[in-house]
């Protein structure tokens, strides 16, 4: 009579593990009913990763090509400073000769008008 009615006789023992179990297979199909959610939210995470890293990489390769940029720059400035201090320097040769020529020369010729008034 009881299995025609499905009723198990049992312990209280045997009865403790009996609602485990199902309290177990309650919260496996509550997980399980849940799962497409979880997949879903999962492969979302997944590519968002994915556009992360691929961005990541697009600056990582900015950054180095502005690296090498401000290197080739830097040289670039390097070599014009020292250009234009070599032409300074120069200049200022030229101009002190320049300058103690005419010097020279106007004293040439106060000395000679002094000598030959």
């Amino acid at each position: 009579m009881a299995l025609e009615k499905r009723v198990s006789i049992c312990s209280p023992a045997i009865l403790l593990v009996i609602v485990d179990q199902l309290r177990l297979w309650n919260e496996t199909w509550e997980q399980y009913k849940n799962l497409d959610k979880i997949t879903a939210e999962i492969s979302k995470f997944w590519s968002n990763l994915k556009l992360f890293k691929e961005r990541w990489e697009k600056i990582i390769k900015t950054i180095e090509s502005n690296n090498e940029n401000i290197r080739k720059f830097n040289i670039s400035a390097r070599k014009l400073i020292e250009e234009g201090e070599r032409i300074r320097d120069r200049e200022s040769v030229l101009l002190e000769k320049s300058t103690t020529k005419k010097i020279k020369g106007k004293l040439k010729h106060k000395v000679m008008r002094k000598i030959n008034p």
